[in-house]
């Protein structure tokens, strides 16, 4: 993931306020790009349901309360797309994997790793979206359905500055 920078807006106000006179033109406009793009980082998440109830199901299901999302890859294709994923498992024994799935074509737009950990292991993976109108979905399968295994995460939109 590239490291993201952030331009302060400054003025020649007080405590670096805009007022009236100052210069506005691409600078500012960059600066104001890049704030945006840092709220959206922060906090323009988008909900893919699950929770810490328990899955039992060794083949992939949607997780708990699974929200989809329909994203135009042709549109959206100048955002980078990250699945933020919270996943364990109950008993070491039971692997658990995640998958964000589009649900349109049948195919997989990123996987997590597998893990046996008994302790939330969080993940940012990058998704790769398809061309047009795609519907996406949070998917996790156990290896077995003797253990119960946890999901849950959102997506993050956002555009890292030039």
């Amino acid at each position: 993931m590239a490291s993201r920078t952030f331009t302060p807006l400054t003025g020649t106000g007080a405590s670096s306020a805009y007022q009236a006179g100052d210069k506005f033109g691409y600078q500012g406009v960059e600066k104001i790009r890049q704030a945006l793009d840092m709220a959206l980082y922060l906090a323009g998440h988008l909900d893919l349901g699950g929770d810490e109830r328990a899955i039992l199901s060794a083949s992939y299901v949607p997780v708990n309360g699974a929200r989809t999302f329909t994203l135009d890859g042709d549109k959206d294709g100048g955002l980078d797309v990250e699945a933020v994923l919270f996943y364990y498992t109950s008993n070491a024994a039971t692997t658990v994997t995640a998958r964000v799935r589009n649900v349109t074509d049948s195919t997989t737009a990123g996987t997590s790793a597998t893990s046996a950990a008994t302790a939330v292991v969080t993940e940012a993976l990058a998704i790769t979206l398809a061309s047009g109108n795609k519907v996406y979905q949070l998917q996790v399968i156990g290896s077995d359905a003797l253990n119960p295994v946890y999901c849950w995460g959102y997506l993050r939109l956002h555009k890292v500055p030039a």
